[in-house]
């Protein structure tokens, strides 16, 4: 089952300012992925491959969405609803 959680990304900020960990390096994209439908550099593909102007095609495992309540539209958040259930 895919679970639905709305974070504060401010606590993972503290926390890496805290233990001096804002120059360490980052996962790689598919790990930490964020999709912001406004950005015209990025595009949804369907099934979950995005593109982006760095990548031509991407299947992240973990999606952060930005601003995403504002386009429930979308063909992704149609997917997503179909999927996945409040948790």
């Amino acid at each position: 089952d895919v679970l639905w959680k709305v974070r504060d990304q401010g606590t993972l900020a503290a926390t890496t300012w805290y233990f001096n960990l804002e120059n360490h390096d980052t996962l790689p994209k598919e790990f930490n992925f964020i999709y912001d439908p406004a950005n015209r550099e990025m595009g949804y593909d369907g099934n979950f491959f995005f593109k982006t102007t760095e990548f031509q095609s991407i299947e992240p495992h973990f999606i952060h969405f930005f601003r995403a309540i504002e386009h429930q539209d979308l063909d992704l958040w149609k997917e997503l609803k179909e999927m996945v259930k409040p948790g």
